[in-house]
């Protein structure tokens, strides 16, 4: 179907994954207590991290192995692992929250530094103080719900499914956890049940942008294109400055066959460069690969580093002297 082609296909270079083929990401956003509530997506995770006990040390050292040019020098001890720079003493927010853990290990306290380091991209830290946290109160939603989370970010979203539930178990109300679910339910392959769980956070607050905003994504997916239009258009008159509302309405017109429509839509979501971009591969997934050459071309001279942009160009010259004339799509 087409316009899961296009849904899949699409990554704004602004506010989004990043997308070289052949990843695809999705235009996923997590809800009021996640680490990017407020306007980013569905974000690539950045590794599960150092192992437990490891600690997360970077080392800034020079190479140990010079040798000084004067045989006379002595050479420069090493530093101990203790003495090199951390994450834990570079990044303020999470120092002082550890800080504030140490003098009071309560399981709110552990549920505050699992989501620190979840924002941070340290899944096995933020995992284990999830679980901290559960140990100390098995009933805290806001733990299950943090639990859920890191195994989706952390690429395995069947590990954290039963904390979905449980977090939506333990806090029928709560619209971000209806959400969580919703978003786990859809990377495990089942949007007609995720979009149920969105409309239930929806439900349960009209206001809730991040899950209209999934709502229209999921429509979008699932071929519903009046829908997602209509999904988009609600959360954007709620947050009308939030990048992947945008993009997703975008899809959608793209994939109705509105390109003016969708290029000022991109346009309005991030600059010329990322306007350039997504309009290019929105152009390689109708198969218009010769039309797809300019705009990629354009976002790879303007900003070579994002999103695969100048792979994308190379990729669409490829297939457009590949393609005979009478079989590019109109």
């Amino acid at each position: 179907m087409r316009v899961c082609v296009l849904a899949l296909l699409v990554c704004a270079a602004a506010g989004c994954a990043g997308h070289q083929p052949p990843d695809t990401r999705s235009f996923f956003i997590r809800g009021s207590q996640a680490s990017s509530a407020g306007g980013a997506t569905f974000d690539a995770p950045k590794g599960a991290g150092d192992s437990a006990g490891a600690g997360t040390q970077a080392q800034t050292q020079s190479d140990s192995s010079a040798v000084s040019s004067d045989p006379g020098a002595s050479k420069a001890p090493e530093p101990k692992s203790s003495d090199l720079p951390t994450l834990e003493t570079t990044n303020a927010d999470l120092g002082a929250l550890l800080a504030a853990l140490k003098r009071h290990p309560t399981a709110d306290g552990y549920v505050a530094v699992g989501n620190a380091y979840r924002r941070l991209g340290v899944f096995d830290q933020a995992q284990a103080n999830f679980q901290h946290a559960l140990d100390i109160n098995s009933d805290l939603p806001a733990a299950a719900e943090g639990l859920a989370r890191v195994w989706r970010d952390w690429e395995l979203p069947q590990y954290g499914l039963p904390y979905a539930y449980r977090a939506v178990s333990t806090a029928p109300k709560s619209p971000s956890a209806e959400n969580t679910l919703g978003t786990l339910l859809f990377v495990l392959g089942d949007p007609e049940a995720a979009r149920t769980h969105f409309e239930k956070a929806v439900t349960l607050d009209p206001n809730a942008v991040y899950a209209l905003n999934n709502l229209c994504y999921v429509a979008l997916m699932l071929g519903d294109g009046g829908p997602a239009a209509a999904r988009c258009n609600e959360a954007l008159a709620l947050s009308p400055d939030m990048t992947s509302i945008r993009n997703n309405l975008a899809l959608v017109y793209a994939a109705e066959g509105h390109s003016d429509q969708a290029a000022d839509e991109f346009a309005r979501a991030g600059d010329s460069q990322a306007a350039s971009f997504n309009m290019g591969i929105v152009q390689m997934a109708r198969h218009e690969y010769r039309a797809a050459i300019e705009p990629l071309q354009a976002a790879c001279r303007a900003k070579p580093e994002v999103a695969g942009a100048c792979a994308w160009a190379a990729e669409a010259r490829r297939l457009a002297a590949a393609t005979p004339r009478s079989d590019i799509r109109k």
